[in-house]
């Protein structure tokens, strides 16, 4: 989003006016702005679920969660792994 916000800057002059660069430029910003929000919500969705999995792991060694990562067939796969 910055590189396409410094295309559109350079290619746009302050009364708005915008060459075809800046005008494409100013529709990708368009583009990438609600999976940018998106981004930031899951990124503070996962800081959640792990600061809370690490204020709840008991310091004993008793009962635990995590949330792992492993390869899969198509790709990478996310679960909870646990231990009684």
């Amino acid at each position: 989003m910055l590189h396409e916000k410094s295309v559109r800057d350079s290619n746009c002059d302050t009364q708005k006016v915008c060459n075809q660069v800046g005008f494409d430029a100013n529709g990708t910003l368009g583009s990438l702005g609600g999976w940018n929000a998106a981004a930031w919500i899951v990124a503070a969705a996962g800081l959640g679920v792990g600061g809370f999995l690490l204020w709840k792991d008991p310091a004993d060694g008793g009962e635990r969660a995590a949330i792992t990562v492993a390869p899969t067939g198509s790709g990478v796969g996310l679960g909870v792994r646990s231990r009684f």
